[in-house]
């Protein structure tokens, strides 16, 4: 399958326009959660949904872009992948750094404790599913960075759980993913991903039996 630079930006776009506007509808107009109307750390709370929403989209069209069979016209595909997996890990962190600076200022102390593994109930247990998440993808990124090659190979396949992870914490406990179009588009992401990597299973296999 061939993909040219027209493709890719309706696929950025779509991904990038359909989430932002989703969290529009809900959230109203972001410039008033920069007044004194709203409770403090609002605003870094608010915005880091929308980042969660960018980073799992983007998250899931990176990993069938690297286990499909695509050529990218104009830019070679590890360029885009390694582009794609920038954007990916920088709306990961914006996320993570919102939400904290919004849970600090509204609560009066640093709320740290969110970055350490906690299963006591149903949202703190969520948001470990997110950590662990976080540390796949940072056991990745560094299998790539290091050039090892024990990890280099194993290292990068664990986005894919990664992804089911962030999928499993967005769907929880987030509030614009779980609106029907964002959930149609996640699921699809979910399923065309399982799909591939079965194909992907079988190719291995009928190689190494032939």
């Amino acid at each position: 399958m061939s993909v040219n630079n027209r493709h890719l930006v309706l696929l950025f776009m779509s991904f990038i326009c359909t989430p932002f506007y989703l969290w529009l509808e809900n959230t109203g107009n972001p410039i008033f959660y920069l007044s004194d109307y709203v409770p403090i750390g609002q605003g870094f709370y608010v915005w880091s949904k929308i980042f969660a929403l960018w980073t799992l989209l983007l998250f899931g069209i990176q990993i069938i872009v690297g286990l499909a069979n695509v050529h990218i016209d104009a830019m070679s595909k590890e360029r885009f992948h390694i582009c794609l997996g920038l954007a990916v890990f920088s709306f990961m962190f914006l996320h993570i750094a919102g939400f904290i600076a919004g849970t600090t200022l509204r609560s009066g102390h640093f709320t740290g404790h969110f970055l350490l593994p906690d299963i006591d109930d149903y949202y703190h247990a969520r948001i470990t599913v997110g950590l662990f998440s976080l540390l796949l993808v940072f056991t990745a990124l560094l299998s790539r960075l290091l050039s090892l090659a024990a990890l280099k190979c194993w290292g990068h396949r664990l986005m894919i759980p990664a992804f089911y992870l962030s999928s499993w914490h967005a769907l929880a406990i987030g509030t614009e993913s779980r609106h029907p179009v964002l959930q149609s588009i996640i699921i699809v992401l979910m399923v065309t991903v399982a799909f591939l990597c079965l194909y992907r299973a079988k190719i291995l296999y009928m190689a190494r039996v032939s």
